[in-house]
């Protein structure tokens, strides 16, 4: 297992589609045990231009697949996954 950095953007004006997948989104990530961190970036406008996942997975092509499942997934415009290496020890 290997730890990878999946970063979701989405293109503008799809707040309101991404509102009706909330549910089925949350239910999702709670679900998946490999799920390790998650948060958001925010544009000018305060909506969310990506979501970034760090998740512990087998290959980059499993990550990819975690992207793929998730709800959201049919609302981004583009899905990187790259390699991820944790230096920074967890301070809580």
């Amino acid at each position: 297992m290997a730890l990878f950095k999946i970063n979701m953007y989405f293109p503008d004006g799809y707040m309101q589609d991404l509102n009706k997948l909330r549910t089925a989104h949350l239910s999702y990530l709670k679900s998946q045990s490999n799920l390790h961190y998650g948060g958001i970036s925010l544009n000018e406008k305060d909506e969310y231009s990506s979501i970034l996942y760090i998740v512990d997975s087998p290959s980059k092509e499993d990550a990819t697949k975690f992207a793929e499942k998730d709800p959201y997934y049919p609302l981004v415009s583009r899905v990187d996954v790259e390699n991820f290496i944790q230096k920074i020890p967890k301070l809580a």
